[in-house]
């Protein structure tokens, strides 16, 4: 497949004027970069869009809430003792993790499926949802255990239920 790859581009999803409308078959957004640009994410998004041809793929990740929730709930258990609840019910209500001590590394909007799903639909259809992340990342003991659990988080990651609890979520938007 790598011979099919004509090139690889590094941009800000904020400003791809550098491209024309309808430019690419597919853009691809992994890494969470649109939970990054927190209050801008639909900005981002119909960046996406705009170079991506029509009948086209955009393929992205985001950070999710309820999958950033359990994997770190003791972390959040610790900022409520110190802190008391309210920044953490924040945190939960609105998807917005700040940048500040303990809390954020940068400011970022933590996603909930069915917002994601909002988010995409007004420009085409999702074809392809899954989580990623929904297994703790401790490495077994034994090394020809790991096969196994890469099976068994790609089988669950790809259950419609699964969506909101991995520590990213997965989306292929199809371009009207």
């Amino acid at each position: 497949m790598e011979e099919r790859v004509a090139d690889r581009v590094v941009a800000d999803i904020l400003d791809l004027s550098q491209f024309a409308d309808g430019s690419f078959d597919a853009v691809v957004c992994y890494g969470g970069p649109i939970s990054y640009v927190a209050h801008r994410r639909e900005d981002a998004v119909r960046e996406l869009v705009r170079v991506t041809r029509s009948g086209g793929h955009v393929l992205l990740s985001v950070m999710s809430l309820i999958g950033a929730v359990s994997h770190y709930v003791d972390i959040a258990l610790e900022l409520v003792r110190r802190d008391g609840a309210e920044p953490m019910e924040d945190v939960v209500r609105t998807g917005f993790l700040p940048e500040k001590p303990d809390y954020g590394h940068l400011d970022m909007h933590l996603f909930r499926w069915r917002e994601l799903e909002e988010l995409l639909s007004r420009h085409g259809e999702v074809v392809v949802a899954a989580a990623a992340g929904l297994l703790k990342p401790n490495a077994p003991v034994e090394p020809e255990l790991q096969p196994f659990l890469t099976r068994l988080e790609l089988d669950l990651g790809m259950d419609p239920g699964a969506s909101d609890a991995g520590e990213h979520m997965l989306a292929v938007l199809q371009k009207r």
